[in-house]
């Protein structure tokens, strides 16, 4: 792995939640991120929720940013309450045809210079990346929303077996080669490879906490338990390639464009991050 360049997001608001996953658009590369900001309207000492869209020009390392502030009582519409224009991991970047636009439970144009509100109709949206029930061919695993995996045959309903992992359901989980894949956290955390037919485990990479898994090829990148990157087979459990910064922290999310990895770097939470390009 080799890193090469690297660029601050200097617009950055305290503890913000940048958890939606990047896009690469027009030679741009586009995050999001929501921020808590005093509320300027009449709601004195409340919290309004401000969007930020900031992008990278690839070619020329530019950077430009724009948001829009959402008041207390703008997060209520039509009486519902827009949970999800916190909740970052749900956000969705969304193409229609040469337009680009960000579905925070609400639907934002980010076609102009400023960014303006689509189509205000609520989406609930999904509030949970774990799902309870997973369908993989004539196999069905349930999940128990904290430790347990059970396997079901689909036709008659016989279970195959049970497994009990390390933390929580963070990932969601990945079918290949007769294998499932998945991450976990809290209380303990691993990268998982599982026989879809036994439930024996097939290989597990303990790193304290697995959120994500970015696919490379047939390989994974996840970071690692001294928050460098790390890459490794997820089949056999082999290192492939690790990348260490000083002083600094692998963060989340994670984009793989070819041979190309796009994630963020921090010293510690709630502080600017920085996002990188590595070469892989």
């Amino acid at each position: 792995m080799k890193l090469l360049w690297s660029k601050d997001i200097v617009e950055w608001d305290n503890y913000p939640n940048a958890s939606c996953t990047p896009i690469m658009w027009n030679d741009k590369l586009i995050y999001a991120y929501a921020a808590c900001v005093p509320d300027k309207t009449n709601n004195k000492g409340r919290l309004a929720t401000k969007i930020t869209v900031w992008e990278i020009d690839i070619k020329s390392r530019s950077t430009k940013s724009r948001f829009i502030t959402f008041s207390y009582d703008e997060v209520f519409i039509e009486g519902h309450y827009l949970g999800i224009l916190w909740l970052s991991d749900f956000w969705k970047f969304i193409t229609k045809g040469e337009k680009l636009f960000l579905d925070i439970g609400i639907l934002l144009d980010l076609n102009k210079s400023k960014i303006t509100v689509a189509d205000n109709t609520p989406r609930p949206g999904e509030l949970s990346r774990i799902k309870e029930v997973y369908e993989f061919g004539d196999k069905i695993i349930k999940y128990n929303q904290r430790f347990v995996f059970e396997c079901f045959n689909k036709k008659t309903n016989k279970k195959l077996w049970k497994f009990v992992s390390k933390g929580f359901l963070y990932t969601g989980i990945d079918f290949k080669n007769d294998c499932l894949i998945f991450g976990t956290a809290g209380k303990g955390g691993a990268l998982y490879c599982l026989n879809i037919n036994t439930g024996k485990i097939v290989m597990q990479y303990v790193n304290r906490g697995c959120v994500e898994i970015a696919w490379q090829k047939n390989t994974v990148l996840v970071r690692g338990i001294k928050a460098d990157l790390v890459q490794i087979d997820p089949f056999t459990g082999k290192i492939l390639n690790t990348l260490k910064i000083p002083n600094k922290k692998f963060g989340y999310p994670m984009l793989v464009k070819k041979n190309l990895i796009f994630t963020t770097l921090y010293e510690n939470e709630g502080q600017n991050m920085t996002v990188v390009c590595i070469k892989n």
